[in-house]
């Protein structure tokens, strides 16, 4: 175990945060049972500080773990019987094989490159941050997600192959069948992992990706936005799903193993990037009460709330390490004003100045210190009013301390 701060947390190497440890946990395909959340969520309450997170990127995490509770994590997890990822992360959406406007199923090809990552000993010569995105296309799917290598369906076996590369620009290797995408995927890989565990894709010159593919890369469009995972979500089978999302990438243990224990043990669930928990396979009989239960939770469910547009680290009670209550001071914020959020860029509100969840793309950033607050902005300049109304709240928040 791992008390290193370091760039990517997991179960088996926690991180060390202001507020203990915090354990990442990636199921496969992000799947898991009602029944294994709800365990979860206990685990949390009874090993952590009671809070439970799912990341922008879709994993989920416990916080405020000692070193024995993160082994009692560790083990509460097996127990669940919880199948976690393993290896070089090569990433599907969260609807995979189910979504109804789907073009191809990225799970074999997906298979297939993760298969041969472990045949050539990739994990280990690798770092933590190289990733593979397989896109089927579908309405969740991961067009707006950088990776280093990312393929995308255009038809039943046809996949672009784009390579990741500076301020998210995208080098286009071509379309091809499954199995060429696979060799040259696994062929950009290889060459990365020759160049040491510091190096990314993006740091192929062009002359190497044309060896590769046997054609020279040519400019990509820049990443778009993904949709967030709220919402009604058509499912292949005629049925549907039902998309949420963790306020603020947070939720207190109870309220999720309340929302759980409402959806039945056997009930699946995947966890979504976007800090998304879709439940598949909802009647329209029940659709009613699975509201009701979501918003009792005060899980998102509609995907026009403006509380997508903030991202919150664990802040002040959770956090030694934190200057600012940052949830109270999102909800505040939500509620006194919403229209400043209107979703072109994202408000962090970080507690000290390790900047946790730090959103990308545009954003403007509150970071808490010993003698207040400093606001920056990344991308775009700082709204006017929005900066009146943060210090408006920091001053009330400064007098209501105790």
């Amino acid at each position: 175990m791992s008390l290193r701060r370091g760039a990517c947390p997991s179960l088996a190497r926690p991180m060390q945060t202001g507020d203990g440890l915090l354990a990442r946990i990636n199921p496969v395909e992000g799947r898991l049972s009602a029944g294994a959340l709800a365990g979860l969520a206990r685990a949390a309450r009874r090993f952590g500080n009671g809070i439970v997170e799912i990341t922008a990127r879709g994993s989920l995490q416990v916080r405020g773990l000692c070193r024995d509770g993160a082994e009692a994590l560790a083990h509460e997890v097996a127990a669940l019987g919880i199948a976690l990822r393993t290896g070089v992360p090569v990433e599907v959406g969260p609807l995979a094989g189910l979504d109804a406007r789907e073009i191809a199923d990225p799970r074999p090809l997906a298979e297939r490159i993760a298969g041969g990552c472990a045949a050539l000993g990739l994990a280990g010569r690798l770092g933590p941050k190289v990733s593979v995105t397989v896109d089927g296309g579908g309405v969740l799917g991961l067009s707006g997600v950088p990776a280093d290598v990312k393929l995308e369906a255009v038809a039943r076996d046809g996949w672009l192959v784009d390579v990741g590369g500076p301020a998210a620009d995208l080098r286009r290797l071509g379309c091809f069948g499954a199995a060429e995408a696979a060799s040259i995927t696994l062929a950009i890989l290889e060459a990365v992992a020759g160049q040491g565990k510091a190096a990314r894709a993006r740091d192929l010159c062009d002359a190497a990706l044309a060896a590769i593919a046997g054609r020279a890369p040519t400019a990509a469009s820049s990443l778009s936005t993904s949709r967030p995972p709220v919402g009604r979500l058509p499912l292949a089978n005629a049925g549907w799903a039902w998309g949420f999302a963790l306020a603020y990438g947070q939720i207190e243990g109870a309220a999720l193993q309340a929302f759980a224990a409402a959806l039945g043990e056997g009930r699946a669930l995947r966890l979504a990037r976007g800090r998304g928990l879709i439940v598949l396979d909802v009647d329209e009989g029940e659709e009613a009460r699975l509201l009701a239960a979501a918003r009792k939770a005060g899980l998102v469910t509609d995907a026009r709330d403006r509380r997508l547009s903030i991202a919150v680290c664990a802040g002040r009670p959770a956090c030694a390490s934190a200057h600012l209550a940052t949830r109270r001071l999102a909800d505040a914020l939500v509620a006194r004003r919403p229209a400043l959020l209107d979703g072109s860029f994202t408000l962090h509100l970080s507690g000290c100045g390790k900047h946790c969840a730090r959103p990308p793309g545009p954003c403007v950033t509150l970071t808490g210190t010993a003698g207040g607050a400093t606001l920056h902005a990344a991308g775009m300049p700082i709204p006017s009013e929005l900066e009146v109304q943060l210090r408006a709240l920091l001053e009330e928040q400064a007098r209501q301390a105790p």
